[in-house]
Formats: structure tokens, C-alpha cells, sequence
């Protein structure tokens, strides 16, 4: 028995680049489109244009998460700094800030400050 060919109209195509944009994993977009994950990867590898269309929606989302966390790091959030040197840049020398960090973080916790500091002026 032959199996019926599937064919994804302009909506559907529509559909799936927004869901790429959003960050839907593929097992996802292939259910709300109707078919099995395995499905998808199929038609994926049989249409150059369903993939450039599903490829180019993760590139639209991706461009958009990284223009926001640059923004958050010109505006001097330093998590998003950290986040950005760790995760996306590959930078090494971060888990050795994290602990410097957390060092620096009990030492502050650990020396209390009086809330009031009085001064006696001498004469």
C-alpha cells in the first residue's frame, strides 16, 4: 500500500516558520501540522524550500533572542554578559568567575555592616 503523499499549503508553511521562530522543537510543529516527528524530518529532506522555510524561521528566532540579550548587556546586565560569554561565545574562563563570584558574594554576606556609624568628632 502506498503511502499518500503530504502537501503543506502556503498556511502550513506559514505556520511552520512562525512555530521555527518561537523555538518549537520539530516534534512539536509536526504535531500541530498533523503528522509524527519522523514525518517531518522526511518532508524536510525531500522539499529544499520546506527546509530553507523552517530553517530561516530558526534563524529569525535566534537573531531576534541574541539582538535582545545584546541589548541587555550594552545596558551593563551583567548576568546577560555572563550568560553570553558562557553559553554562546564559548568562553572558558567563566566557571572560574562563577567561583570567584561566589567568593566574593560570601565574603560580602559574611562582614556586617552596622546599619548606623556614628563619628565623635575630637577637639
Amino acid at each position: 500500500m502506498a503511502k499518500a503523499k503530504i502537501k503543506l499549503t502556503r498556511k502550513d508553511k506559514d505556520q511552520l516558520k512562525k512555530m521555527a521562530e518561537m523555538g518549537l522543537r520539530a516534534e512539536h510543529i509536526a504535531s500541530v501540522l498533523g503528522f509524527s516527528r519522523k514525518t517531518f524530518y522526511n518532508l524536510l529532506d525531500a522539499d529544499e524550500q520546506l527546509r530553507i522555510i523552517y530553517e530561516s524561521g530558526k534563524a529569525a528566532g535566534t537573531e531576534k533572542a541574541v539582538k535582545h540579550l545584546m541589548q541587555h548587556i550594552d545596558e551593563g546586565s551583567e548576568k546577560s554578559l555572563h550568560f553570553y560569554l558562557k553559553f554562546i561565545s564559548g568562553y572558558r574562563g567563566v566557571d572560574e568567575y562563577d567561583t570567584w563570584r561566589e567568593k566574593l558574594d560570601e565574603s560580602r554576606n559574611k562582614t556586617k555592616l552596622p546599619s548606623k556609624l556614628t563619628f565623635e568628632v575630637i577637639s
